[in-house]
């Protein structure tokens, strides 16, 4: 053999090594980035959750009063108790239950619907329905709302007298 073959034999080595060694980086960088942008990713939804879920904790609404109004409506008088500002109720994102079963109201009204409810302030919501009305006296019915934050507003009717239009 020659001395020419024996030079060109030891290089082959060193750039397989050199080779091997630029392949590990780079898919140690590529698995560094996708670990690092999936981590990021992840951060910013627990966040958001974190931030949803304290939301609904500060929301506090209480429905004060239910009074019977003109033909087949009830006015509901809500509260917000909570420390946190809730906005406007939106007719289509609210979903309504009386004493379990799902309603279609007829029309959604009320100031309630117009502005956000502040902290300590309250605000009417009209539902229109023809199954809407108070409980006959002695009995009791259940009025749920669910609201499009996932907020869900219950309050349970009776009244105490045929003559009462509110309970």
């Amino acid at each position: 053999m020659s001395d020419k073959n024996l030079n060109r034999k030891g290089i082959t080595p060193v750039i397989a090594i050199v080779l091997l060694l630029m392949m590990t980086v780079a898919a140690a960088g590529l698995a560094y980035e996708f670990i690092m942008d999936m981590s990021a990713k992840q951060t910013e939804a627990i966040g958001e959750q974190v931030g949803a879920q304290s939301d609904k904790m500060r929301t506090n609404l209480q429905i004060l009063q239910v009074q019977n109004g003109t033909g087949n409506n009830l006015t509901f008088m809500i509260k917000n108790v909570g420390s946190l500002a809730v906005g406007k109720i939106v007719a289509g994102d609210l979903n309504v239950k009386v004493n379990g079963r799902v309603i279609s109201p007829t029309t959604v009204s009320g100031d309630c619907t117009a502005k956000s409810l502040e902290v300590k302030s309250t605000c009417d919501l009209v539902i229109e329905e023809d199954s809407m009305d108070l409980p006959a006296v002695g009995e009791t019915k259940t009025f749920e709302f669910v609201l499009g934050n996932g907020y869900v507003l219950a309050y349970g009717c009776n009244r105490a007298s045929s003559s009462d239009d509110f309970c």
